[in-house]
């Protein structure tokens, strides 16, 4: 805090302040300093105003209502800083090819991000962190970088539709850390190093209409995190499993999703009382859905399977489901209908692979049709009352 930073002038970095407690942020002297020949632009305390669009970086402190709109900050450190701002607009910016990230929040909340450029930095494209809540991140191309195109940590309720983060190096196209009820919607994360959309130590969170698909791990991964909503994503041609539950992802709804040709379709590692149901799984090389030890309670049904696991298109020997831990059902208790298979002989239930002697004893004749984008949505809420019921018990 308190520190005079005046007169100077930068080449391919910048100023980068980080803190957690406002005076952090809003005690400095910063000016006349130039990033790049453009100004450095440093606002503390100020309610209303716009950026000139000659700014080479931009870092508000405690500040509000502020519009930074149509500048071109490339090759700085960090292109754009909010600390402790909030209701601020960021819109149509050049973020990119920073020594840092694109644009950074730290404890600022209900700003809007939008269809910003932060490519090739190299860390992550956008992070919000300590706190930053309740932020729209809508339309930003967040690919090629170092680390993740778009990173939360300690950050709940924002809103992240439509942007593109694939082709980033070292980490995932969205990762959630420590977060919860934020909204992941309509995102390209594919062709990541290593998943498509990470989550770790995160809960209730929205994970809907995402492509994940050609990552060089996984398309979705969850370690540690509960009572997430995952629906209608495509998790497709990773090298690794489509989805990864892993260690104690517990009661979460996996619904109408696409898992083909992974290595497995989802696999279940410490993780129970997830409801898995209306998916479609087909040409994954191992089975399509593996559950291993200490994951129990985990219910599976109108699912369709087809073709996994060297299964072919009429009736063998290849099973293509795997439960290892036992204390899984199979099927819907409910109305007693299990799910799809397309080398079942129609003939009794359908044996599961694996040392829990599990089976489906209520396969079905036909493919479990698509459901309608109202009908994902209700069966996502049924799921979660039921989820929520689970847990009370």
């Amino acid at each position: 805090s308190n520190n005079n930073i005046t007169n100077n002038t930068l080449w391919n970095n910048g100023i980068v302040i980080y803190g957690y407690s406002i005076e952090y942020w809003n005690t400095h002297v910063i000016e006349n300093n130039t990033v790049n020949g453009r100004p450095v632009y440093y606002y503390k305390d100020q309610d209303g105003g716009s950026v000139p669009t000659d700014a080479g970086q931009v870092i508000l402190a405690n500040c509000t209502n502020m519009t930074i709109t149509g500048t071109t900050l490339t090759s700085a450190s960090i292109s754009i800083q909010l600390g402790f701002s909030s209701y601020n607009a960021i819109m149509n910016n050049n973020c990119s090819s920073n020594s840092n990230k694109g644009i950074y929040l730290q404890y600022s909340s209900n700003n809007t991000i939008t269809n910003n450029d932060c490519t090739g930095n190299s860390d992550s494209g956008i992070t919000l962190t300590s706190s930053s809540n309740d932020n729209n991140i809508t339309n930003n191309n967040c690919s090629g970088n170092s680390h993740n195109g778009i990173y939360i940590e300690y950050s709940n309720g924002n809103t992240i539709t439509n942007n593109s983060c694939y082709g980033n190096l070292v980490g995932a196209g969205i990762c959630l850390l420590s977060s919860s009820n934020n909204l992941l919607l309509d995102n390209n994360c594919s062709g990541n190093g290593w998943d498509g959309i990470f989550l770790d130590t995160s809960s209730n969170n929205n994970i809907t209409n995402n492509d994940c698909s050609s990552n060089s791990h996984y398309g979705l991964r969850l370690f540690y995190s509960s009572n997430n909503n995952i629906v209608n994503n495509t998790c497709s041609d990773n090298s690794g499993n489509g989805m990864w539950l892993d260690y104690y992802s517990n009661d979460n709804n996996i619904t109408s999703n696409t898992c083909s040709s992974n290595d497995y379709g989802i696999y279940l590692g410490y993780s129970s009382n997830n409801i898995i149901t209306c998916n479609r799984f087909y040409s994954n090389t191992y089975y399509a859905i593996y559950i291993s030890y200490y994951s129990t309670g985990n219910i599976i049904h109108h699912n369709n399977f087809w073709q996994n696991n060297g299964a072919g298109k009429g009736v063998n020997g290849n099973c293509q489901a795997y439960d290892e831990n036992g204390g899984n059902i199979w099927y819907d208790n409910s109305v007693n209908e299990g799910n799809y298979w397309s080398n079942w002989d129609h003939v009794g239930d359908y044996p599961i692979d694996g040392s829990a002697g599990a089976s489906d004893p209520y396969p079905l004749n036909n493919p479990t049709p698509e459901l309608s984008p109202i009908a994902v949505i209700a069966v996502a809420i049924a799921l979660l009352g039921i989820i929520a019921l689970r847990r009370r018990k």
